[in-house]
């Protein structure tokens, strides 16, 4: 399952689940240098980076915000 931190509130993560609810996590939980708008995967309880999946959704977001101001 692909999940996003939304964001880091001191020594906590939220995290977003594709429903939309959120949860929070304990940064040592996380993989070193998890920062806000990272996908990761979560397996059995065990999270990684998902690299391309962040550069994606990090590309698809320009793309549309570029969109909006070329109109």
């Amino acid at each position: 399952m692909i999940v996003v931190v939304d964001r880091i509130e001191e020594d906590y993560a939220v995290i977003e689940f594709s429903d939309r609810t959120t949860k929070d996590y304990k940064l040592a939980e996380l993989p070193a240098g998890t920062k806000p708008g990272d996908c990761l995967n979560l397996e059995d309880g065990v999270f990684t980076l998902n690299s391309e999946e962040t550069a994606k959704r990090e590309k698809n977001a320009a793309e549309l915000l570029n969109s909006l101001w070329e109109k």
